[in-house]
């Protein structure tokens, strides 16, 4: 399954989502913002030493509401591990335009070194370097809100973060016939003396766990994720909306008997179902959000079937969210009440051009929406001041805008 895509069990690159559930170490995911969450998994690593170095060039466009949006970006990779150690690198330059404004940069550039202490056992050195732009203007931040935040997951996101440095330690148990996985992490970015917008978490500390159990031929993963940060609200500079998050998320793989060739490879399919709670969010409604964050559900699936030597398949991904939030109109705050849904679908595939080279095309369409109601006041038309943005409704309205929208991307991979 390629790494690029809206409808992948995993959110990865360009996933078009509302709340990206947590991800093995989003160094591995330039889009999203990092976390101190990574997921461990009990897969044996390789026996011996092997290189894996990955090109990916895509692009995108959406309709949100009245506004265009688009988005190009190259991403790079290289990966080398042997049976105890991994070391991996990866960034990721771009280009993004809405409102008339075009944001050219590079995300963050991360670097993981891992040590196996034994199956199931790794612990974990990572860091990151700041994005460029570093900080963001009004106007980089009004077009980044158009599509982003908790809607629609961009990799513009990744601009106006600063350095990072952390660590985490995953151990397993066996449990009867299953194998609980536990794990924790701590993650750290240096105060910024920011004058315009950035993304800071400060200190961050995560805790999870993974209840893994076969089905048959299959495998099921029950998961749980608590992660908190500490940073401050930078005087009214930091777009991050404070406090911390809980996940909790259901994983199937489970293989298909081939039904056009009973002596085949077997067809190959996954599941998940996740939901997801901030706590402590303080400053919910940031302008570089097209919504306020608050709980997020989401589900997906995917098939993967051999084609000659290639693999290829389709994927869905449904989610939605809610948030509830406060708006000013002129003096006076007004509640708001959120919701959006997004579906994605997506075909990929895996083609072997030669015993070291294989190419990764995708093509992939959203479809969605997102609303907000605004409370009562005695005016009838209300000019409301959200951060960053103003919405024209009457008292007690709604306003709705429809996300439409499409991504192509091809990677190209060496594993030697």
């Amino acid at each position: 399954m390629s790494r690029f895509g809206a409808g992948a069990i995993v959110a990865a690159l360009w996933v078009a989502t509302i709340v990206a559930p947590w991800q093995a170490l989003r160094a591995q995911d330039s889009t999203a913002k990092p976390t101190a969450s990574p997921t461990a998994s009990p897969a044996e690593p390789p026996a011996g030493p092997k290189t894996n170095v990955y090109f990916q060039f895509g692009t995108r466009g959406y309709s949100i509401g009245g506004s265009k949006v688009t988005e190009q970006a190259g991403n790079l990779s290289y990966e080398y591990r042997t049976k105890q150690w991994g070391l991996s690198v990866d960034g990721a330059s771009l280009q993004y335009g809405a409102l008339g404004r075009t944001i050219s940069g590079t995300g963050n550039s991360n670097v993981r070194v891992d040590y196996r202490l034994q199956p199931g056992d790794t612990l974990m050195l990572y860091g990151r370097s700041g994005s460029q732009p570093g900080t963001l203007d009004s106007a980089q931040v009004a077009a980044i809100g158009v599509a982003g935040g908790s809607f629609v997951d961009l990799q513009a996101n990744s601009l106006g973060n600063p350095a990072l440095f952390g660590g985490r330690a995953v151990f397993s148990f066996p449990v009867g016939d299953l194998v609980l996985n536990l794990r924790g992490a701590l993650e750290s970015e240096s105060r910024p003396a920011a004058t315009q917008k950035v993304y800071w978490r400060g200190t961050t500390w995560a805790i999870g766990s993974t209840l893994y159990g076969n089905i048959g031929k299959g495998q099921l993963a029950a998961m749980v994720d608590i992660s908190s940060s500490s940073a401050d609200s930078l005087g009214g500079k930091n777009l991050y909306p404070g406090g911390g998050e809980t996940t909790v998320r259901l994983d199937l793989q489970l293989p298909i008997d081939n039904p056009a060739d009973s002596t085949g490879d077997d067809w190959n399919s996954a599941f998940s179902a996740w939901f997801s709670s901030p706590f402590g969010a303080s400053r919910a409604d940031q302008p570089n959000r097209l919504l306020p964050l608050g709980n997020s559900f989401g589900l997906s699936g995917a098939l993967t079937f051999p084609v000659g030597d290639a693999t290829w398949g389709p994927s869905v991904q449904f989610q939605s969210t809610s948030a509830s939030a406060s708006a000013k109109s002129g003096a006076t705050l007004l509640s708001t009440s959120s919701s959006g849904w997004a579906a994605n679908f997506a075909i990929n595939a895996d083609i072997p051009t030669s015993s070291i080279f294989e190419l990764t095309p995708e093509l992939g369409y959203a479809v969605g929406n997102a609303s907000t109601s605004y409370g009562q006041t005695s005016s009838k038309t209300v000019v409301v001041q959200r951060r960053g943005r103003t919405v024209t409704t009457t008292s007690g309205g709604t306003t709705a805008t429809a996300v439409r929208g499409w991504w192509i991307a091809l990677g190209v991979s060496a594993h030697f």
